[in-house]
């Protein structure tokens, strides 16, 4: 297959004399655009900072604002006397130390004083802590600082509270991870293919004939399927009281795949778990310690077992074959 009959065209038009200059093909799509959330019936998706445009516009409003509130306050504009001293331009002086000679009348009474404009920086700098929060949520800030903020949380209320926050990324996430990671990834490993920087295809690979699922592993992706983890702590608390009269209640699961699936939700390393083949000689080790341990156990008794025989024996109650 050429450049020109692959299943993407790339074409190069010279914009003078409108003429084709080169035409080739790709493979696979090689822009990935992902939409982060799109409105019914809407093909341009938008991001999270146009859904909070107005929101960041005001907030930079109220802060210009709130920085003249301030300059106000630490230096407020002078009112003084128009007559006599004062009144020079060279009259009033505001350094430290500086004697402003006819400042006081001979009541001592001041001549002038700082103008109070009456603002309350307290009062904008609430509004835009209400602004910011507004951003922050479109932004999902707040949905990961919650395990920061309370650290002391028990782990079910941490499985809880991480269940919440799959539930509010599966949308977004999956957006993401069918419309970019996934058709890069593809774009890599078919790139790699073709100039032979791949290994030997696996056996698995080849009996399914090169068809692949991709399993994300970024904490993002474990939030999605916190839920799964939460599913299985609520459950076991449900079938303990039960399992106190009915032992085989917990028959129905499989402790290994139990395992497996918390440890992957929780992102514990791989590098860390034992392989399907050390496993099995772990237990079978396990196995025959134990069978040791039943013979050592049971020594005792076969070798009182044994001298009663041969008493029986020696005193002739058995009698032995001819």
């Amino acid at each position: 297959m050429d450049g020109a009959n692959k299943p993407f065209a790339s074409i190069y038009l010279a914009e003078e004399g409108r003429a084709i200059v080169q035409e080739s093909g790709f493979d696979e799509f090689p822009y990935m655009v992902s939409r982060y959330v799109t409105a019914p019936r809407e093909v341009y998706g938008r991001s999270p900072a146009m859904t909070v445009l107005p929101d960041i516009k005001m907030l930079n409003e109220m802060n210009k604002t709130t920085i003249r509130q301030a300059q106000l306050a630490v230096e407020p504009p002078i009112l003084v006397f128009d007559d006599g001293v004062l009144g020079r331009p060279d009259g009033f002086g505001l350094t430290p130390g500086y004697i402003n000679y006819g400042g006081v009348n001979k009541d001592g009474r001041p001549l002038m004083q700082p103008f109070q404009s009456g603002g309350r920086v307290d009062i904008s700098l609430d509004m835009m802590e209400q602004r910011r929060r507004a951003i922050n949520d479109a932004f999902l800030v707040t949905l990961f600082q919650i395990l920061v903020d309370q650290p002391n949380m028990t782990a079910t209320e941490a499985m809880i509270r991480a269940q919440e926050k799959g539930a509010l990324l599966t949308p977004v996430m999956g957006r993401q991870q069918s419309e970019a990671l996934g058709p890069m990834i593809e774009r890599e490993l078919g790139v790699l293919l073709r100039i032979g920087l791949l290994p030997a295809m696996p056996g698995a690979l080849i009996e399914a004939a090169g068809e692949f699922d991709i399993e994300y592993d970024s904490p993002l992706s474990r939030a999605q399927r916190s839920e799964q983890v939460v599913g299985i702590s609520r459950t076991f608390e449900v079938l303990a009281p039960l399992a106190a009269t009915q032992p085989d209640v917990f028959d129905v699961f499989d402790g290994d795949a139990l395992a497996q699936l918390a440890a992957e939700v929780n992102g514990v390393p791989q590098r860390v778990l034992n392989t399907p083949d050390e496993i099995a000689q772990r237990r079978q080790g396990r196995e025959s310690a134990e069978q040791i341990q039943g013979l050592f156990a049971a020594a005792p008794a076969a070798n009182q077992a044994a001298g009663a025989l041969e008493k029986v024996v020696n005193s002739g109650a058995i009698a032995e074959p001819s």
